[in-house]
């Protein structure tokens, strides 16, 4: 049991006490501290009356980053390494503390390289060796582990270069 200053009135009071003594200002469960200089406040402030740190924005930008590394885990788990990728960016955008994320964010770029590796393959197939065929059944494993735009795009190229193919002769 800690003893703290009311942040309405600065009365002495504890932090288990349901309300202040001198105010009648509402103590237990409702009191937090600022992220930035530590003064005790009540978790309907906005900002801090101290330090004026804005508070209420910073928990939101928390629970958004937290939010949106749970997306970006879900994608990765589910093989959306693209879709992950932009999740992670995200979070880390927002502030997200996580010691996870940076895990999570070289996993990504790790599967991501894999996966350029053999779009690689399948550009290499189509353009230059003129194999359409292997190259559409190397895409579809790509696009089957992860549906990116960008294979989806090139599927629909590689096919559109068949059915031509196929209708010239």
């Amino acid at each position: 049991m800690a003893i703290i200053k009311c942040p309405e009135c600065g009365q002495s009071v504890s932090e288990l006490a349901a309300n202040c003594p001198g105010c009648g200002c509402p103590i237990n469960g409702n009191i937090d501290h600022c992220p930035e200089c530590g003064a005790v406040v009540l978790k309907t402030y906005e900002e801090c009356p101290v330090c004026h740190c804005p508070i209420k924005k910073m928990e939101e930008q928390k629970i958004e980053g937290s939010h949106l590394f749970q997306l970006a885990s879900d994608a990765f788990n589910a093989g959306k390494a693209h879709q992950a990728s932009v999740y992670a960016k995200q979070a880390a955008a927002a502030g997200c503390t996580d010691p996870v994320l940076a895990d999570l964010q070289s996993r990504i770029t790790a599967k991501l390289n894999a996966q350029e590796q053999k779009f690689t393959e399948v550009k290499h197939l189509f353009e230059e060796v003129h194999q359409p065929y292997s190259a559409l059944a190397l895409l579809d494993k790509l696009i089957a582990a992860d549906p990116a735009d960008e294979y989806l795009d090139y599927k629909d190229k590689v096919v559109l270069s068949v059915t031509k193919d196929l209708m010239a002769k």
